[in-house]
């Protein structure tokens, strides 16, 4: 995973494919253009890249997740660039271990924030709580 100073926008073509756009400034390509917090990719060489959208404060984030064999969970209102930079870099690291599917990586993202939140950040004792 490699944090890389610049913007990333996504947009989906007529077959489901994402087409990206990395600039240095935080405009975007045009419509239907979304910002990416992470990129990941897994045939070749696999690597993950993480943005700056990932190390941005959020006032008003909202994302589901599930996974097979555990209960859907969720996550709405503020986030902390700090917590940011969790539910993406555990997002993207769940493609890099091989699970392809969207709403699994943000069920394992959710997870991380929620597991941070809960124990106050103890276990990240390097971090502001």
């Amino acid at each position: 995973m490699k944090k890389v100073n610049a913007w990333a926008f996504g947009k989906k073509n007529a077959q489901g494919a994402w087409g990206y756009d990395i600039r240095g400034a935080n405009i975007s390509p045009g419509a239907d253009w979304v910002p990416i917090g992470g990129i990941t990719a897994t045939q070749g060489f696999s690597y993950g890249r993480m943005y700056n959208v990932a190390f941005q404060a959020n006032s008003s984030f909202s994302a589901n997740g599930s996974r097979p064999g555990a209960p859907s969970n969720s996550i709405r209102g503020s986030m902390s660039a700090f917590e940011m930079s969790i539910f993406i870099g555990v997002h993207e690291a769940s493609h890099l271990l091989g699970n392809r599917d969207e709403k699994e990586a943000d069920w394992y993202g959710i997870d991380a924030v929620l597991k941070y939140r809960s124990d106050g950040g103890r276990l990240c004792a390097d971090q502001p709580n």
